[in-house]
């Protein structure tokens, strides 16, 4: 949905690295501990970041963090 967005809005490559939103449901918000946020229901949506957030851009995603967590980390 990030990268979609990206390209349909025409948006700079930079926001890759950071951005002021990101994309959540409900439950992802609150994984994050973003409880400030007015974000209702499982549907995914884009959602515009507090200023002092470390949630924007792609490196800070969950699935971008894990891929690059420690090599000898198990899922066992």
């Amino acid at each position: 949905m990030y990268f979609a967005n990206l390209m349909q809005e025409n948006r700079s490559l930079l926001e890759l690295v950071d951005s002021d939103y990101t994309f959540l449901n409900e439950r992802l918000a609150k994984q994050y501990g973003l409880t400030n946020l007015t974000v209702k229901g499982d549907d995914m949506r884009r959602v515009t970041l507090p200023e002092d957030s470390e949630r924007g851009g792609v490196l800070t995603m969950g699935t971008v963090l894990v891929v690059t967590s420690n090599p000898t980390r198990t899922s066992r």
